[in-house]
């Protein structure tokens, strides 16, 4: 009876202390929030592979933050995180990214991106030229931010607002660097580039109310590329 009782309670302590050693790693698994990589190539010949941090990756893989992502000539990658968003990686695309559950943040280097950002999810993007954020996080948001030839920013705010070193772009806005300097060689100016801006968001108000509540019907996250 006695070497009973005893083994009942050498087995219930050994429990616990499986139990306190392995929830830490159990939460730690459940709050590294992880994404899906897909790659799409293109049909204009050899093309090297996307990588992730300097190494070959292969469409459907997991990828955890931070990483580095690689697209070569003629392929583009998407990364999708559930619950957060999607970025949309054109070819020659390069991004140190980070992202987290209502984040998203990083360092875009080269080629074109599209983020979709969520509902509760803020993004705040470095580039060379500035910081391009979200400032209206509690709506979903989709913005490309691209390089043109000389290396300047453009900011396209497809649906929900932007943000461009502090001056909003909201929906159907274009911003930036490269959208300053195309204004000021066309004769116009950045503050009458700024007026049409608003115009253009005022036409498109309704059209981004139809968007959002459509995201939010479906409860999926939709691509503004397909």
């Amino acid at each position: 009876m006695n070497s009973s009782l005893m083994l009942h309670k050498f087995v219930s302590f050994g429990l616990v202390c499986v139990f306190f050693v392995t929830s830490p790693l159990i939460l730690l698994a459940q709050q590294r929030l992880m994404g899906e990589l897909i790659i799409s190539a293109g049909t204009g010949g050899e093309s090297g592979p996307v990588t992730i941090n300097g190494e070959a990756a292969l469409s459907g893989v997991s990828v955890v933050s931070p990483l580095e992502i690689a697209t070569p000539a003629q392929t583009s990658a998407t990364i999708i995180i559930k619950g957060v968003g999607r970025l949309e990686f054109a070819p020659n695309s390069r991004m140190n990214l980070i992202f987290a559950q209502g984040k998203i943040s990083g360092l875009f280097t080269q080629g074109s991106v599209t983020i979709l950002s969520v509902r509760e999810t803020a993004f705040a993007i470095e580039t060379s030229d500035g910081v391009v954020s979200g400032p209206y996080p509690e709506l979903d948001n989709i913005v490309s931010i691209s390089f043109n030839d000389e290396k300047k920013v453009s900011v396209k705010t497809v649906s929900g607002f932007a943000s461009f070193n502090g001056v909003l772009i909201p929906a159907g806005g274009v911003g930036g660097a490269a959208a300053a300097t195309a204004a000021v060689s066309s004769g116009g100016s950045v503050f009458t580039s700024t007026l049409v801006t608003i115009a253009a968001a005022v036409g498109a108000s309704l059209g981004l109310t139809r968007v959002i509540d459509a995201v939010q019907d479906d409860e999926e996250v939709v691509s503004p590329v397909r």
